[in-house]
């Protein structure tokens, strides 16, 4: 695996922010987003952040597009490598406009870019870094809209703990108390691993995309109307619309509008299952992309009696194991199976 995470921010709402992302912090769901529609993720005040846990990896890239509206009286977290909740290293923007990486803290050669962001200006930032005592030539590096900016000396350190990982990633985290705001679109986070996806993805667009149709497999009960008219909205409302089912084995797919645009390329499709159980019995749901008329499972997820997102990524079609087209993509079907 090497795409672990992606967000458009443009198919939840502020509340939800809790049941997508591990800890949420003086964070908001506003819009218009980095294009003028849709929504973006906005941090303000003193300490706002959003943190996502995975799993620990020594190698991690993450990206997303930027604005911020005022400089500030000291150096602003952007993103942080943690391993468990100790920062390793950072991504910082500082007074004068310039970016910087450290360990938690302390300076590293060649961590702080000449190039300056301007203010109320959508930039696209990426970062990779390898935690390390002694990194690798090229393995810590900042890139704005493709650029490298920063390159971090080799044999540089950019671990703090024992351990040469890290398993969260921090976007934000010490903003001070006066006005001042940040947004964030179109979010990635890769690891090191696999054969796609494990180097920097460039400036990217995550398109939120909903049901418009029943799909062909419909075994799951709805409240109201056709099932897919039930779970088609872009916020989720809980309780007032949904599909339900008590028998495993049962699927539910829709099909969708696809994508309007036409992409060089689909680094991946990321299902966002929205859910919870309503009993005390032990219920697990997955995934399903129907591609090529075959019906793909996802991995299995054990529901909780709260509403969560269950995320599920395939960086390839499942049905021919190349990577997404755009009218693989606009043909496939999205639902969900009861596996207990």
């Amino acid at each position: 695996m090497s795409l672990r995470f992606v967000d458009s921010f443009d198919h939840y709402a502020t509340a939800n922010g809790a049941q997508k992302w591990t800890t949420v912090d003086h964070f908001s769901i506003v819009s218009p987003g980095r294009f003028g529609g849709g929504q973006c993720m906005q941090l303000s005040m003193n300490w706002p952040c959003v943190t996502k846990t995975l799993d620990a990896q020594p190698t991690w890239i993450v990206g997303f597009a930027l604005k911020l509206s005022s400089f500030v009286n000291g150096p602003t977290l952007l993103t942080v490598l943690q391993d468990g909740a100790n920062y390793q290293a950072d991504l910082r923007w500082n007074t004068d406009g310039t970016l910087t990486v450290t360990r938690n803290g302390t300076a590293v050669t060649g961590g702080t870019s000449t190039a300056s962001l301007r203010l109320n200006t959508w930039y696209y930032v990426e970062m990779k870094c390898t935690i390390s005592t002694s990194i690798p030539a090229n393995s810590w590096q900042v890139r704005v809209n493709g650029m490298q900016i920063i390159n971090v000396a080799s044999g540089q350190s950019s671990q703090v703990t024992a351990n040469a990982t890290a398993n969260t990633v921090r976007i934000g985290g010490n903003m001070p108390t006066s006005a001042f705001n940040a947004w964030f679109d179109d979010l990635y986070m890769c690891d090191g691993n696999g054969t796609v996806n494990k180097n920097f993805l460039g400036d990217i667009k995550v398109v939120a995309v909903l049901p418009s149709a029943a799909g062909t497999l419909t075994q799951w009960g709805s409240v109201s109307g056709p099932n897919y008219t039930n779970v088609n909205e872009a916020t989720p409302n809980d309780d007032t619309t949904y599909v339900v089912s008590s028998t495993p084995g049962q699927i539910d797919t829709y099909a969708t509008a696809g994508i309007s645009e036409t992409p060089a390329n689909i680094i991946g499709v990321q299902t966002a299952l929205y859910a919870r159980k309503d009993d005390a019995a032990v219920r697990t749901l997955a995934k399903i992309i129907r591609s090529g008329g075959i019906a793909f499972p996802g991995g299995n997820n054990n529901m909780t009696s709260s509403y969560a997102y269950y995320l599920d990524i395939n960086e390839t079609d499942p049905n021919t194991g190349l990577p997404w087209t755009k009218a693989g993509f606009n043909a496939a079907e999205i639902g969900v199976q009861e596996i207990a």
